[in-house]
């Protein structure tokens, strides 16, 4: 099987390496620094699966997509990013891109992303296509307690999964949103719910 990485940082281009190794066999690795000489060694050569990173330092152009979208064709590409971004997935989206997952997600998740993948499945974070599709996160709650009538939906699955005992790491990967937004998340929470602590507001939800 043949990989080929593309991110700015040796370290992560080295670890993901790593990590992938230890998930699948007989691997062969090509590592490049920036996505559009990743798109050219797509177009130009044959490979399994790709890894290219994209964000802020990389961001998907209009230009791009097009040649993009003939390597897309040509090998399942997972696109990396470290930041929520609906305009670049809706970019990824168009392109043909096969999945996009954040950079802190966790080695299971990663492997289970490429297993889905690598079998002629798609992934994409269902929090950024409720974005993609028109649906915000201030809808209404699904939640009936009334205590909750003023929370949104994201807000309520935050709160749903504090009190399920979760690391802000666990809820980030469970709802497909990054550590950070569920920290903003969880003190916003506090505040409007009136919680001391992490318990308080587990104790709240479960009334």
């Amino acid at each position: 099987m043949r990989i080929l990485i593309a991110d700015p940082a040796d370290i992560f281009r080295d670890g993901l390496k790593f990590m992938l190794s230890n998930m699948l066999h007989n691997i062969g690795f090509r590592d490049v620094g920036c996505i559009h000489e990743a798109i050219e060694h797509l177009i130009e050569d044959e490979f399994d699966l790709a890894f290219l990173s994209v964000g802020h330092h990389a961001p998907i152009t209009d230009q791009m997509k097009a040649r993009l979208a003939e390597a897309c064709d040509r090998s399942r590409v997972i696109f990396m990013t470290d930041n929520e971004d609906h305009h670049q997935l809706k970019h990824v989206v168009e392109t043909g891109g096969h999945g996009y997952v954040y950079k802190q997600s966790g080695g299971h998740l990663v492997q289970s992303v490429v297993n889905l993948i690598l079998a002629g499945e798609r992934y994409f974070p269902p929090a950024l296509l409720d974005l993609l599709h028109g649906t915000h996160e201030e809808e209404e709650p699904e939640d009936d307690n009334p205590g909750f009538k003023d929370l949104s939906r994201r807000q309520i699955e935050v709160l749903r999964e504090v009190s399920l005992g979760h690391s802000n790491r666990q809820i980030a990967e469970n709802l497909g949103i990054t550590p950070g937004t569920v920290k903003v998340h969880v003190s916003n929470l506090m505040r409007r719910l009136d919680a001391k602590n992490r318990t308080q507001l587990a104790n709240l939800y479960r009334g």
